[in-house]
């Protein structure tokens, strides 16, 4: 597959890994802590990366870490609370089309039609990803 065949992704790897991981734990509904092992393991994700994730997940208060030998990490909020949204923030940072909704200056700014129709597909993505939580999707994603 060359670069024009593989396309561009908007989601990063982590931030694939991150919904998958929260997933594990939505799906698991314990009080109960899951061990990183038992969460990488059913999520498809290496320990060692899901690690990483996990320390931002819980910066961002959408995972609670548990430490000992019970140990291990659980939702911060019901799945219903927790948007894909919040969960690709916390990993990767904002959603964007292209750098013009991150901000970056541009001089066509405000005359430019490719930036204007990529601005409703940018709202509505963003409003999908803060529509769809963790509640329903958690029995099947994988």
């Amino acid at each position: 597959m060359n670069a024009e065949q593989a396309g561009v992704e908007i989601l990063t790897r982590g931030a694939d890994y991150a919904l998958r991981a929260m997933a594990v734990l939505a799906k698991r509904r314990e009080a109960a802590p899951t061990p990183v092992r038992r969460i990488a393991g059913e999520a498809g994700v290496a320990e060692a990366m899901l690690r990483k994730l996990l320390q931002k997940l819980t910066r961002a208060r959408l995972v609670v870490s548990v430490r000992g030998i019970a140990g291990g990490f659980r939702l911060g909020r019901p799945p219903g609370e927790i948007a894909f949204l919040d969960v690709i923030e916390a990993v990767q940072g904002p959603v964007a089309m292209n750098r013009c909704f991150l901000g970056w200056p541009c001089r066509n700014r405000q005359s430019c039609s490719v930036r204007r129709k990529l601005g409703g597909i940018q709202r509505r993505l963003v409003a999908s990803l803060r529509d769809a939580t963790l509640a329903g999707p958690a029995e099947g994603v994988r």
